[in-house]
C-alpha cells in the first residue's frame, strides 16, 4: 500500500552502484517484466558509476529486458537537500547505502517519514536499528509510512521463518532453532565490503545491547509477550553456549552473534504491543560447521576481530583488508527446526531455506520446503 499518489516513481534504489545495489537492480529489472506498470529509477552520488552499474547488470539480463535508459537521480548523504528531493520523487525508497551508522541512515529515515515515503533497508547495526525505532516509530505511524529495516540475510530468513511457523505449525509453537551454513564461492566465503564494515563498526554493540534497548522499550513497546505455558523443550536446552556439538544435526555449532535473535524478539514485542499477540517463542541461532577444527577456527577469528574492534586503529586495519568479492556462486543455507506441543505430545517440524543459489544469472532463489506430517500418538516427528 502506497501512502501518496504524487510520487514520480514507484520505487528508487539508492546506492545502486554498490554490491547490494547491483543485485537489487538486477532483481527489480526482472520483476518489472512481469509488472511493466512499475516506474523506477536508480540513485547515487556518481552518475558515471550508476551508468556503469546499469551496463554491467544489462549483461546479465536477457535481450528482452532493457535497462540502460533507466532514469538516474543524483543524491548524496552529505547533501541533505538532494536526499529530500530524491525522497519527494518516489513512493518507496530502497536504501542500499551502508554501513547505516556512517552514511546517514537515520537522516534518510527521517526524510522519508517527513516526505511520507516508505523506506526499506538491509541494516543490521543494533545501535542504528534501536535508535530509528525509538525516534521515528510514532511519527511514521501518524504519517502512515512503513519503515522496514533489517531486510538482509542477517535477519530476514530467521524473522520470516518464525512468522511462517507461527501460521503453519500444527500445534502450540514453543521454540525455534535456526542453523546457518555458509557456503563457498570461487573466492572462498565472500562478504561484501559494506557488510564487513557494518560488522566491525558495530561488533561491540552486540555485547552491550542493553544500552540501546531501554529507550525503545519506553517509547515503543507497550507490553512484552508472555512466557510460554507449554512444558520445557525436551529436545534442546536454549542455553547461551558459544560452542557445542549438536547430535540431531551431527555437526559442531557455535552461537550466531548476528541480529537474528533481536529481530525475532522485536517482532514478537511489536505483535504483543499492537496486534494483541501473547505468543512468546524461544529462539536461538547457530552457525553449523563441518568439524571441531572449523568451529575452533571461527571462534578464534571472532575473538581476534572483537579485540581489534575495541580500538580505532584496529577497526581501520580491518576495513583496509576488506574488498569487494564475487558472490554469484556463493551458497548460504538456512535450516529452521521448530518444537511445539499438542495434546501432551512433543513434536517438531522444519523448514529448509536455500538462499543465494545464484544460477542462470538469477539474483537468488528461495526454495522453501515444508513437509507434510501426520501426528501420531506419542511419536514426535
Amino acid at each position: 500500500m502506497m501512502s501518496k499518489d504524487c510520487g514520480e516513481f514507484d520505487l528508487v534504489i539508492f546506492g545502486a552502484s554498490g554490491l547490494t545495489g547491483r543485485y537489487a537492480v538486477e532483481e527489480l529489472a526482472r520483476s518489472v517484466v512481469r509488472f511493466p506498470e512499475i516506474r523506477w529509477a536508480v540513485a547515487g552520488r556518481n552518475a558515471e558509476k550508476l551508468r556503469e552499474t546499469l551496463a554491467i547488470v544489462q549483461d546479465y539480463l536477457s535481450d528482452e529486458i532493457e535497462i540502460k535508459d533507466t532514469q538516474i537521480i543524483l543524491a548524496d548523504v552529505q547533501d541533505p537537500a538532494s536526499i529530500y528531493q530524491m525522497c519527494k520523487r518516489t513512493k518507496l525508497l530502497l536504501n542500499c547505502v551502508g554501513p547505516y551508522n556512517l552514511f546517514g541512515g537515520e537522516m534518510i529515515v527521517s526524510t522519508c517519514v517527513e516526505c511520507k515515503t516508505h523506506c526499506i533497508d538491509i541494516s543490521a547495526e543494533i545501535k542504528y536499528l534501536d535508535r530509528v525505532l525509538a525516534n521515528y516509530f510514532e511519527q511514521a505511524r501518524r504519517n502512515c509510512v512503513y519503515i522496514i529495516q533489517a531486510c538482509g540475510f542477517g535477519s530476514l530468513p530467521a524473522d520470516y521463518g518464525v512468522t511462517l511457523l507461527m501460521k503453519k505449525f500444527p500445534g502450540g509453537l514453543n521454540s525455534v532453532e535456526y542453523f546457518v551454513e555458509f557456503g563457498e564461492g570461487p573466492e572462498g566465503k565472500p562478504v561484501g565490503c559494506g557488510t564487513f564494515s557494518s560488522i566491525i563498526l558495530s561488533m561491540w554493540d552486540y555485547f552491550i545491547p542493553y544500552k540501546f534497548e531501554k529507550e525503545v522499550e519506553e517509547k515503543v513497546f507497550r507490553k512484552l509477550p508472555t512466557k510460554s505455558k507449554l512444558p520445557t523443550n525436551k529436545y534442546y536446552d536454549f542455553r547461551d553456549i558459544s560452542m557445542t556439538y549438536n547430535n540431531k544435526e551431527s555437526a559442531w555449532c557455535i552461537k550466531y552473534f548476528g541480529p537474528d535473535e533481536r529481530a525475532v524478539r522485536r517482532s514478537q514485542m511489536i505483535r504483543a504491543s499492537y496486534l494483541n499477540s501473547e505468543e512468546h517463542i524461544e529462539f536461538q541461532g547457530q552457525i553449523k560447521l563441518p568439524s571441531l577444527y572449523e568451529a575452533l577456527r571461527h571462534i578464534f577469528v571472532l575473538l581476534l576481530n572483537t579485540i581489534m574492534c575495541l580500538s580505532s586503529a584496529g577497526r581501520a586495519l580491518l576495513q583496509k583488508v576488506s574488498r569487494r568479492k564475487n558472490m554469484r556462486s556463493a551458497n548460504n543455507f538456512v535450516f529452521v527446526v521448530s518444537h511445539g506441543f499438542n495434546e501432551h505430545n512433543w513434536f517438531k517440524d522444519n523448514i529448509n531455506y536455500k538462499n543465494h543459489s545464484l544460477t542462470d544469472h538469477s539474483l537468488f532463489k528461495d526454495d522453501i520446503h515444508y513437509p507434510n506430517h501426520s501426528l501420531t500418538d506419542h511419536n514426535p516427528f
